[in-house]
């Protein structure tokens, strides 16, 4: 049985949150230009899953990783099992949601302290969510530290593969599928008539898996629980299959 599941980052507005990065940047230079992109961009607010440190070091958000939230989600992840990003944007409280794409594992790795001793690891020696340094030590230059980051790291680092036809992320222009405003909605509203947004909400809520879940919650605390959808093999290649196609007319409309 393979597993998918669908997952919302924040971008959010960082208020206060901004001037702890600020003074980690004095530690870490790269910083510099997460916080001077941030707002005009589709970066989580944190490093995982990491986009901006694939773009920043490796050169294509298709090298992202993913190693501190979500451990619930991490900890289920086997090599071919697909997760499906989109994107929540804050503004005045309420909520933009833009597709970003979609990644399928290629990596669960549970010794971290290889990333540090194994070459073929070297290109991530320098991402944010790592969790320890090269000595073993805590390692969160982001910006603020998790007490329990012990525990996140029991649940694997995930690598995804960077096979185009296996992962597509597009941080530059991706689509817009749904708004939520507090004042009025209970929970997302999906821009219906736009044909790939259509599109979209058939193929992940309705045509394979008929989940009642949307990307929202009504949980005050849990606003963007993770949509867990299961299937044989052949449902997740198809499923890949239509994504790629949906991720190629974006970039062409």
């Amino acid at each position: 049985m393979n597993k998918a599941f669908i997952c919302v980052y924040r971008h959010i507005e960082p208020g206060s949150k901004r001037e702890k990065t600020e003074e980690a940047v004095k530690n870490v230079p790269e910083l510099r230009n997460f916080l001077d992109t941030y707002e005009k961009n589709f970066y989580d607010w944190g490093d995982d899953p990491s986009f901006f440190a694939a773009t920043e070091f490796a050169g294509d958000a298709r090298f992202a990783t993913w190693g501190v939230c979500r451990r619930d989600v991490r900890k289920q992840l086997d090599k071919d099992d697909l997760v499906i990003f989109f994107c929540g944007k804050e503004k005045n409280k309420s909520w933009d949601y833009y597709f970003v794409g979609y990644g399928t594992v290629k990596e669960t790795l549970f010794d971290r302290m290889l990333i540090w001793k194994d070459d073929k690891y070297k290109k991530y020696r320098k991402y944010l969510n790592l969790l320890i340094d090269k000595n073993n030590g805590h390692r969160e230059p982001f910006g603020g530290n998790h007490k329990d980051y012990e525990k996140r790291m029991k649940a694997p680092y995930i690598f995804f593969d960077t096979d185009p036809e296996k992962t597509n992320f597009n941080l530059v222009n991706p689509i817009k599928v749904a708004s939520f405003n507090p004042l009025v909605d209970e929970t997302e509203v999906w821009l219906t008539g736009d044909r790939l947004v259509d599109e979209l909400e058939i193929l992940l809520l309705k045509k394979y898996f008929n989940t009642k879940r949307k990307l929202r919650t009504t949980h005050k605390q849990m606003p963007h629980r993770q949509i867990s959808l299961k299937g044989d093999a052949e449902i997740f290649d198809s499923l890949r299959l239509e994504l790629s196609k949906i991720a190629e007319k974006d970039k062409n409309r």
